[in-house]
C-alpha cells in the first residue's frame, strides 16, 4: 500500500478509537452526581508519556549549591526544563513538563549538594487530544497526572509499603506496560515498555499445544483468556 494509503487508515483508526472514548466517557460520567464544585484528576499514560529522576548539577562550587537552594519555582522549573533533554526520548520544546515540589539533595563524593527532583513529561500533541478529549465530553480536569504519581498517593493514604521495603508495581495496559519500583513511598524506578495486551493477545493467535494437541484462537477468544 501507499503511504497516503497507510495514512488514512491510521487516521480511520484514530476516528474510531475517539468516538468509542468519547461515547465511553459520557457513559460513565452520566451516572456520577458531579457539581461544579467536583474536582476530577485525570491520568494520561503511553509511550509519550514519562516519569524520570533527574539531577540538577552545580558546576564549581558550594555556594552555587546554596543559590540553587534558594530558586523560586518558578526558576527552579526553568533550570529543569534546560537539564531534562538528556532524560527524555522526545524533544523538551515539544512537551509539557512539571516536577515534584518536594526539594531532596544529595551530597557527591566532591562534598557539592546536588538538587534531586522527579519530573513528569508528556508531549504536547497527547496533552491537546487527551484535554480535546475531555473536553468534548463535557469534561473539565482540575489535575492531569502521571499512573507513578497516582500509585504514590495509594500507597501512601493506604499504608500498602513499610519503609524502605522495595516493591515493583507492573501495570499491563493494551499498549504499554509501565513498570514502577518504589521504596517505601518513593519511586525509585520507572519505565514504560511497548509491549503489553495487544502483543500478549497476538501471541495467543499463534499455534499453541496443550496437552500435546495443537491449540489455536482467535482475537476475541485471546482476549477472554
Amino acid at each position: 500500500g501507499t503511504k497516503e494509503g497507510a495514512d488514512q487508515e491510521k487516521k480511520e483508526k484514530e476516528s474510531l478509537w475517539e468516538t468509542a472514548a468519547l461515547q465511553g466517557l459520557k457513559n460513565i460520567f452520566s451516572g456520577l452526581k458531579i457539581s461544579s464544585e467536583t474536582k476530577i484528576v485525570t491520568v494520561v499514560s503511553g509511550p509519550r508519556v514519562v516519569v524520570r529522576q533527574m539531577i540538577v548539577p552545580h558546576k564549581t562550587t558550594a555556594d552555587l549549591s546554596m543559590k540553587i537552594e534558594r530558586l523560586s519555582q518558578r526558576d527552579l522549573k526553568e533550570v529543569i526544563r534546560w537539564e531534562a533533554k538528556d532524560y527524555l526520548p522526545f524533544s523538551v520544546e515539544d512537551c509539557t513538563i512539571d516536577f515534584d515540589p518536594q526539594r531532596k539533595f544529595i551530597v557527591e563524593e566532591d562534598g557539592i549538594r546536588r538538587l534531586l527532583v522527579r519530573i513528569a513529561a508528556v508531549t504536547n500533541e497527547v496533552a491537546t487530544k487527551h484535554i480535546f478529549l475531555l473536553n468534548k465530553a463535557g469534561i473539565t480536569p482540575a489535575l492531569i497526572t502521571a499512573i507513578p504519581f497516582v500509585l504514590t498517593e495509594l500507597i501512601k493514604r493506604c499504608s500498602l509499603i513499610k519503609k524502605d521495603e522495595l516493591v515493583a508495581i507492573i501495570d499491563i495496559g493494551k499498549s504499554k506496560t509501565d513498570i514502577t519500583i518504589f521504596k517505601g513511598e518513593n519511586i525509585e524506578f520507572n519505565r514504560g515498555i511497548p509491549l503489553a495486551g495487544d502483543e500478549i493477545n497476538l501471541f495467543l493467535t499463534v499455534a499453541l499445544t496443550v496437552e500435546g494437541k495443537p491449540l489455536k484462537l482467535n482475537l476475541t477468544q485471546a482476549e477472554s483468556v
